[in-house]
Formats: C-alpha cells, sequence, structure tokens
C-alpha cells in the first residue's frame, strides 16, 4: 500500500484561526496532515482559500459559514493529490464569496490587476517606539473589473475562484477546475 502524501495547511492568521480549521478540515482523510501557522495572527491580508471578508472581520471572523470553502478546497485538493500540480502553476489561488453554497460555480480566472486590499497612510505623525498597524480599507472599483479576473467573479458575479499562480502571479496552463458542483 503507497505511503498517504504529507499535505501542508498553512495560513499566516494563527493557529486559532477558523480559516486554518476549515482548510485542515477539507483535507482530513486525504493524506498525513501537517499544520504550520503562527501563534498569533501576523496582519497580512492572506486570500488563498479564502472567503470574501470585510476588513473588521480579519481578527474576529464573525459568523463565518466555511462550508463552501471547505468543499472547494477539498474538491482541489483531492484533484491536486490525483493529478499532481498542473504543470508550471505553484499555487492555486481560491477565493470564495460570502454566501457561497457547495453549489456555487467554481470558475478559472486571472489575477485582476488592480489591488483589492488598499493600505492607508497614517494621517498624521505615528510614534516610531510602538507597533502600528496600517488601516486597510477594501476597494473595488466595478468599472475597471475585467471579465474572466479573481476579483470580477467574486465581487461582480459571485461564484467561487481559482486561479493557477506561478511565483511570478499567473500561470500559463490549459488547466480547469472540476465542472459544475461535483462531489467533493
Amino acid at each position: 500500500m503507497p505511503e498517504p502524501p504529507l499535505i501542508l495547511v498553512t495560513n499566516d492568521d494563527g493557529v486559532r484561526s477558523p480559516g486554518l480549521h476549515a482548510a485542515a478540515e477539507a483535507v482530513a482523510g486525504l493524506g498525513d496532515l501537517l499544520l504550520v501557522a503562527p501563534a498569533d495572527a501576523l496582519g497580512i491580508p492572506a486570500i488563498a482559500a479564502a472567503i470574501t471578508a470585510q476588513v473588521s472581520e480579519w481578527r474576529t471572523f464573525g459568523a463565518v459559514d466555511w462550508t463552501a470553502a471547505r468543499h472547494f478546497t477539498r474538491l482541489l485538493a483531492r484533484q491536486v493529490l490525483e493529478n499532481g500540480m498542473p504543470e508550471g502553476v505553484s499555487v492555486l489561488n481560491l477565493n470564495v464569496p460570502r454566501g457561497a453554497t457547495t453549489g456555487t460555480e467554481l470558475r478559472r480566472t486571472v489575477q485582476d490587476q488592480q489591488p483589492y486590499y488598499v493600505r492607508q497612510a497614517p494621517k498624521q505623525a505615528r510614534p516610531l517606539g510602538r507597533p502600528y498597524q496600517l488601516p486597510v480599507a477594501v476597494v473595488v472599483d466595478r468599472d475597471r473589473l475585467e471579465p474572466g479576473t479573481d476579483i470580477h467573479a467574486i465581487v461582480c458575479d459571485q461564484v467561487a475562484s481559482v486561479t493557477p499562480l506561478t511565483w511570478q502571479l499567473t500561470a500559463r496552463t490549459d488547466w480547469v477546475p472540476p465542472a459544475g458542483a461535483a462531489e467533493a
């Protein structure tokens, strides 16, 4: 019997993050799990395998339903475990809109060129001897969104988005996710 694959599940939101737990639950049973996360949140917005959230929810996560995110994470994990990563792809960037269900369409997209999270400069001088977090806002210019991009998919079409990336961003590949609401 072949040795089960080792699956790395990680984030930058901390070990108590419900997103980390949802991702681990999604791939449980598909192999041996290795969870790696900082003790506390680092304050860096992570988008991979994420549900769209308001900036105010980044630390608390509110009453987020992770069912659809778990479903799509498991669906993609199974595909990668069965077929390997698509050639030339380093990362599959999954974005799930708030309110998505397991029946929501999963669409292959490319990364939009406009920023989604914008850090705002402080309005006044800040004390240099203490930690300071720059305010962040979600900014979407709907007139500039291009069809086929990740932000257009989750904001305008309300479908789950998966973008194959290289370390240089969007991967050049003919890979597609499983069709429709396939069994995860």
